[in-house]
């Protein structure tokens, strides 16, 4: 199973991308990419997310894939017993939530059964499904304008039935 490291290394080399290069783009010292790329250490996940935007990468293609049933074991496993990349994953995801969750909490109204579903998706989310993340994350960076806009398309988009059952011919929409 590759590393965060064999990731980090063979995207940065794939973009044709030196080490000091990689370091300059993201603030860090030239031995730093090293020491990441040699698993001597890894990146907290701010700076993960500086590699990916620097990289045109998601944070998953440096984690690596991880399944539902791999992030609900990780979660039930003593941290110690969990390797370097299985602790990053449920870090990043953790992360992932909290980050969206307060950024969505003042736009919408839940109840507490809600947003604790509405976490545990997101921390799972954020670690399985790159297009996800991406999504967020650019959401994320909407003025008020723009995400009011997004809130009335996703609850169009959410009249299920409406999209979910036959329609005769010459029923209108």
């Amino acid at each position: 199973m590759k590393t965060f490291g064999d990731r980090l290394k063979e995207v940065r080399k794939n973009r044709g991308i030196k080490q000091k290069e990689l370091a300059k783009m993201i603030g860090v010292a030239n031995s730093t990419i090293s020491n990441w790329e040699n698993n001597t250490n890894q990146p907290d996940i701010d700076t993960i997310k500086l590699l990916c935007d620097a990289l045109g990468i998601t944070p998953s293609d440096l984690i690596g894939d991880y399944t539902l049933n791999d992030m609900i074991n990780f979660a039930s496993m003593d941290n110690n017993a969990l390797s370097n990349e299985e602790r990053l994953a449920l870090q990043f995801g953790d992360d992932f939530a909290n980050e969206v969750m307060k950024f969505f909490e003042d736009k919408f109204s839940f109840d507490e059964g809600q947003l604790q579903t509405i976490r545990l998706s997101l921390v799972l989310a954020g670690v399985i499904d790159s297009d996800i993340i991406k999504i967020l994350f650019d959401a994320m960076k909407l003025n008020d304008r723009g995400f009011n806009r997004l809130r009335d398309y996703l609850n169009e988009l959410l009249m299920l039935p409406l999209y979910t059952e036959n329609i005769e011919k010459g029923d209108k929409l």
